[in-house]
Protein backbone atom coordinates (compact mmCIF):
# COMPACT_ATOMS: atom_id res chain seq x y z
CA UNK A 1 0.00 0.00 0.00
CA UNK A 2 0.91 3.31 -0.81
CA UNK A 3 0.86 6.08 1.83
CA UNK A 4 -1.67 9.15 2.02
CA UNK A 5 -0.13 10.05 5.24
CA UNK A 6 0.13 14.02 5.54
CA UNK A 7 3.86 14.99 4.55
CA UNK A 8 5.11 11.07 3.69
CA UNK A 9 5.67 11.08 0.15
CA UNK A 10 3.11 9.30 -1.52
CA UNK A 11 5.98 7.13 -3.25
CA UNK A 12 6.56 5.58 0.44
CA UNK A 13 5.11 1.98 0.72
CA UNK A 14 4.26 0.01 3.31
CA UNK A 15 2.15 -3.60 4.19
CA UNK A 16 0.65 -4.88 6.80
CA UNK A 17 0.74 -8.49 7.50
CA UNK A 18 -1.34 -10.80 10.05
CA UNK A 19 0.21 -13.61 11.22
CA UNK A 20 -1.10 -17.51 12.13
CA UNK A 21 -1.82 -18.37 15.84
CA UNK A 22 1.20 -20.86 15.42
CA UNK A 23 3.36 -17.77 14.38
CA UNK A 24 1.80 -15.83 17.65
CA UNK A 25 3.20 -18.71 20.04
CA UNK A 26 6.54 -19.81 18.60
CA UNK A 27 7.90 -17.17 16.14
CA UNK A 28 9.20 -13.30 15.68
CA UNK A 29 6.46 -11.93 12.93
CA UNK A 30 6.05 -8.71 11.41
CA UNK A 31 3.44 -6.53 12.29
CA UNK A 32 4.16 -3.40 9.82
CA UNK A 33 6.67 -2.88 7.78
CA UNK A 34 7.94 -0.45 5.04
CA UNK A 35 9.95 2.11 3.71
CA UNK A 36 8.71 6.16 4.10
CA UNK A 37 10.60 9.37 3.40
CA UNK A 38 8.80 11.75 5.91
CA UNK A 39 8.62 15.77 4.89
CA UNK A 40 10.03 18.35 7.04
CA UNK A 41 7.44 19.11 9.61
CA UNK A 42 6.36 15.40 9.77
CA UNK A 43 5.16 14.75 13.38
CA UNK A 44 3.25 11.71 15.33
CA UNK A 45 2.50 10.92 18.65
CA UNK A 46 1.14 7.84 19.92
CA UNK A 47 0.11 6.47 23.46
CA UNK A 48 0.85 2.70 22.27
CA UNK A 49 1.02 1.00 19.04
CA UNK A 50 0.79 -3.03 20.20
CA UNK A 51 4.57 -3.60 18.81
CA UNK A 52 8.21 -3.32 18.99
CA UNK A 53 10.01 -1.19 16.54
CA UNK A 54 13.20 -1.38 14.61
CA UNK A 55 13.72 1.94 12.34
CA UNK A 56 16.88 2.28 10.54
CA UNK A 57 17.17 5.87 9.20
CA UNK A 58 19.23 6.00 5.78
CA UNK A 59 18.92 9.72 5.21
CA UNK A 60 18.35 13.03 7.35
CA UNK A 61 17.88 13.03 11.30
CA UNK A 62 14.61 13.11 13.24
CA UNK A 63 13.82 13.61 16.94
CA UNK A 64 12.88 10.64 18.76
CA UNK A 65 10.62 10.31 22.11
CA UNK A 66 10.71 7.43 23.94
CA UNK A 67 8.27 7.47 27.55
CA UNK A 68 10.42 10.47 28.95
CA UNK A 69 13.58 10.29 26.69
CA UNK A 70 14.27 12.28 23.91
CA UNK A 71 17.13 11.88 21.38
CA UNK A 72 18.01 12.55 17.72
CA UNK A 73 18.74 9.94 15.22
CA UNK A 74 20.53 10.51 12.37
CA UNK A 75 21.34 8.72 9.24
CA UNK A 76 23.45 5.47 10.25
CA UNK A 77 21.36 5.08 13.49
CA UNK A 78 19.16 2.68 14.29
CA UNK A 79 16.00 2.97 17.04
CA UNK A 80 14.52 0.12 18.76
CA UNK A 81 11.35 1.05 20.19
CA UNK A 82 8.73 -0.64 22.55
CA UNK A 83 5.70 0.88 21.00
CA UNK A 84 3.89 -0.42 24.05
CA UNK A 85 4.42 2.51 25.58
CA UNK A 86 4.14 5.95 25.14
CA UNK A 87 6.57 6.92 21.79
CA UNK A 88 6.54 9.50 18.58
CA UNK A 89 8.91 11.12 16.29
CA UNK A 90 9.17 14.29 14.26
CA UNK A 91 11.57 16.36 12.27
CA UNK A 92 11.59 19.65 11.26
CA UNK A 93 14.01 18.92 8.36
CA UNK A 94 12.52 15.28 7.09
CA UNK A 95 14.34 11.86 7.08
CA UNK A 96 14.23 8.60 5.36
CA UNK A 97 14.33 5.10 6.62
CA UNK A 98 13.07 1.67 6.46
CA UNK A 99 11.48 0.18 9.20
CA UNK A 100 9.64 -2.65 10.86
CA UNK A 101 7.02 -3.34 13.28
CA UNK A 102 7.28 -6.48 15.04
CA UNK A 103 6.25 -8.82 18.15
CA UNK A 104 6.77 -12.32 19.19
CA UNK A 105 7.09 -14.38 22.44
CA UNK A 106 10.98 -13.08 23.13
CA UNK A 107 10.29 -9.62 21.98
CA UNK A 108 10.34 -7.87 24.83
CA UNK A 109 13.55 -9.77 26.46
CA UNK A 110 15.45 -8.97 23.36
CA UNK A 111 13.82 -5.23 23.48
CA UNK A 112 15.54 -5.11 27.38
CA UNK A 113 18.50 -6.72 26.54
CA UNK A 114 19.65 -4.66 23.50
CA UNK A 115 18.33 -1.81 25.49
CA UNK A 116 19.71 -2.36 29.28
CA UNK A 117 23.31 -0.40 28.41
CA UNK A 118 21.95 1.80 25.90
CA UNK A 119 18.83 4.24 25.31
CA UNK A 120 16.62 3.32 22.10
CA UNK A 121 19.23 4.61 19.99
CA UNK A 122 22.12 2.59 18.44
CA UNK A 123 24.89 3.08 16.36
CA UNK A 124 25.79 -0.51 15.37
CA UNK A 125 28.56 -0.89 12.90
CA UNK A 126 27.28 -3.31 10.30
CA UNK A 127 24.04 -0.41 9.96
CA UNK A 128 24.29 -1.63 6.39
CA UNK A 129 24.04 -5.52 6.91
CA UNK A 130 20.94 -4.26 9.02
CA UNK A 131 19.38 -2.33 6.55
CA UNK A 132 19.86 -4.86 4.32
CA UNK A 133 18.47 -7.02 6.33
CA UNK A 134 15.01 -4.40 6.52
CA UNK A 135 15.09 -4.28 3.42
CA UNK A 136 14.90 -7.82 2.61
CA UNK A 137 11.60 -8.38 4.58
CA UNK A 138 10.07 -5.16 2.78
CA UNK A 139 11.17 -6.44 -0.56
CA UNK A 140 9.69 -10.13 0.67
CA UNK A 141 6.36 -8.56 0.73
CA UNK A 142 6.73 -6.26 -2.26
CA UNK A 143 7.38 -8.98 -4.94
CA UNK A 144 4.22 -11.00 -3.46
CA UNK A 145 5.58 -14.39 -2.89
CA UNK A 146 4.19 -16.60 -0.69
CA UNK A 147 5.28 -15.70 3.16
CA UNK A 148 7.14 -17.84 5.34
CA UNK A 149 6.33 -17.16 8.49
CA UNK A 150 9.56 -19.43 10.02
CA UNK A 151 11.82 -17.86 7.30
CA UNK A 152 10.74 -14.08 8.11
CA UNK A 153 11.21 -15.08 11.87
CA UNK A 154 14.94 -16.25 10.83
CA UNK A 155 15.40 -12.90 9.42
CA UNK A 156 13.89 -10.83 12.46
CA UNK A 157 15.97 -12.85 14.41
CA UNK A 158 19.16 -11.74 12.93
CA UNK A 159 18.13 -8.30 12.63
CA UNK A 160 17.85 -8.80 16.78
CA UNK A 161 21.43 -10.70 16.81
CA UNK A 162 22.97 -8.08 15.27
CA UNK A 163 21.52 -5.32 17.59
CA UNK A 164 22.83 -7.49 20.51
CA UNK A 165 26.17 -7.74 19.37
CA UNK A 166 26.25 -3.82 18.37
CA UNK A 167 25.13 -3.51 22.46
CA UNK A 168 28.80 -4.69 22.96
CA UNK A 169 30.50 -1.47 23.29
CA UNK A 170 33.69 -3.33 24.82
CA UNK A 171 37.47 -3.55 23.98
CA UNK A 172 37.84 -6.47 21.40
CA UNK A 173 40.89 -7.40 23.36
CA UNK A 174 39.09 -6.98 26.23
CA UNK A 175 36.61 -9.20 24.91
CA UNK A 176 38.28 -12.17 24.46
CA UNK A 177 39.58 -11.95 27.74
CA UNK A 178 36.27 -11.92 28.94
CA UNK A 179 35.24 -14.58 27.19
CA UNK A 180 38.27 -16.69 28.25
CA UNK A 181 37.80 -15.69 31.92
CA UNK A 182 34.14 -17.16 31.71
CA UNK A 183 35.57 -20.04 29.81
CA UNK A 184 38.32 -20.62 32.85
CA UNK A 185 35.04 -20.31 35.32
CA UNK A 186 33.30 -23.25 33.22
CA UNK A 187 36.30 -25.63 33.09
CA UNK A 188 37.37 -25.16 37.36
CA UNK A 189 33.99 -24.42 38.92
CA UNK A 190 34.51 -26.98 41.42
CA UNK A 191 37.67 -25.30 42.88
CA UNK A 192 38.23 -22.20 44.86
CA UNK A 193 38.27 -19.19 42.22
CA UNK A 194 39.86 -16.06 44.00
CA UNK A 195 38.69 -12.66 41.71
CA UNK A 196 41.76 -11.01 41.73
CA UNK A 197 43.40 -14.30 40.54
CA UNK A 198 40.77 -14.09 37.87
CA UNK A 199 40.96 -10.25 36.94
CA UNK A 200 45.27 -11.13 36.45
CA UNK A 201 44.42 -13.65 33.90
CA UNK A 202 43.13 -11.12 32.08
CA UNK A 203 45.58 -8.09 32.77
CA UNK A 204 42.76 -5.83 34.45
CA UNK A 205 42.48 -4.69 37.87
CA UNK A 206 39.80 -6.26 39.97
CA UNK A 207 37.10 -3.15 40.02
CA UNK A 208 37.43 -3.29 35.87
CA UNK A 209 37.24 -6.75 35.23
CA UNK A 210 34.09 -6.83 37.30
CA UNK A 211 32.68 -4.35 35.89
CA UNK A 212 33.19 -5.29 32.28
CA UNK A 213 32.64 -9.07 32.70
CA UNK A 214 29.03 -8.03 34.23
CA UNK A 215 28.84 -5.72 31.03
CA UNK A 216 29.56 -8.86 28.85
CA UNK A 217 28.18 -11.77 30.95
CA UNK A 218 25.06 -9.98 32.53
CA UNK A 219 26.16 -11.26 35.78
CA UNK A 220 29.23 -10.61 38.16
CA UNK A 221 31.85 -13.19 38.17
CA UNK A 222 31.06 -14.85 41.33
CA UNK A 223 26.72 -15.15 40.24
CA UNK A 224 28.52 -16.44 36.80
CA UNK A 225 30.20 -18.92 38.87
CA UNK A 226 27.52 -20.08 41.27
CA UNK A 227 25.34 -20.41 37.69
CA UNK A 228 27.59 -22.94 36.47
CA UNK A 229 28.00 -25.06 39.90
CA UNK A 230 24.08 -24.61 40.28
CA UNK A 231 23.72 -25.72 36.68
CA UNK A 232 25.95 -28.66 37.52
CA UNK A 233 24.75 -29.67 40.35
CA UNK A 234 20.83 -30.24 38.76
CA UNK A 235 22.43 -32.30 35.92
CA UNK A 236 24.02 -34.73 38.95
CA UNK A 237 20.80 -34.71 40.48
CA UNK A 238 19.18 -35.83 37.79
CA UNK A 239 21.73 -38.16 36.21
CA UNK A 240 23.76 -39.62 39.16
CA UNK A 241 22.97 -42.09 42.16
CA UNK A 242 25.58 -39.53 44.44
CA UNK A 243 24.14 -38.26 47.61
CA UNK A 244 22.80 -35.21 47.93
CA UNK A 245 26.38 -33.95 50.25
CA UNK A 246 28.55 -35.72 47.14
CA UNK A 247 27.04 -33.86 44.83
CA UNK A 248 27.45 -30.08 46.94
CA UNK A 249 31.14 -30.98 47.38
CA UNK A 250 31.76 -32.18 43.71
CA UNK A 251 30.23 -28.86 42.54
CA UNK A 252 32.57 -26.53 44.69
CA UNK A 253 30.46 -25.92 47.95
CA UNK A 254 32.33 -25.92 51.17
CA UNK A 255 29.26 -27.90 52.88
CA UNK A 256 26.23 -29.11 52.36
CA UNK A 257 24.51 -26.37 54.31
CA UNK A 258 25.67 -23.94 52.12
CA UNK A 259 25.01 -26.01 48.85
CA UNK A 260 21.37 -26.57 50.15
CA UNK A 261 21.07 -22.50 50.96
CA UNK A 262 22.06 -22.06 47.91
CA UNK A 263 20.57 -24.52 45.59
CA UNK A 264 16.76 -23.26 47.35
CA UNK A 265 17.73 -19.65 46.56
CA UNK A 266 18.25 -19.88 42.88
CA UNK A 267 15.70 -22.46 42.18
CA UNK A 268 12.72 -22.23 44.60
CA UNK A 269 13.27 -25.47 45.67
CA UNK A 270 16.21 -27.66 47.71
CA UNK A 271 18.16 -30.31 46.18
CA UNK A 272 16.31 -33.15 48.00
CA UNK A 273 13.06 -31.36 46.55
CA UNK A 274 14.11 -30.64 42.91
CA UNK A 275 15.75 -34.86 42.77
CA UNK A 276 12.04 -35.89 44.06
CA UNK A 277 10.37 -33.68 41.08
CA UNK A 278 11.95 -35.64 38.70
Amino acid sequence: MFSTEPLVSPESQYFFYTCTQTAKRLFFYPVCVGEFRYDPGYALSRSQYNSFLIMAITKGSCLVQAGSNQFKAQAGDVVLLDCYAPHGYRSDHGWESVWLHFDGPQSRGFYEYITAQQSSLLHPEAFGEIRRELEKIYWQFCSGAPISEPELSLSITQLLTRLTVSRRQIPEKNAGALEMAAAYLREHFQEPVRLDELAAMTSLSPYYFTRLFTKQIGQTPHQYLLSVRIDSARFLLKSSGMSIKEIGFACGFLSESSFSATFRKRTGQTPGEYRQSL
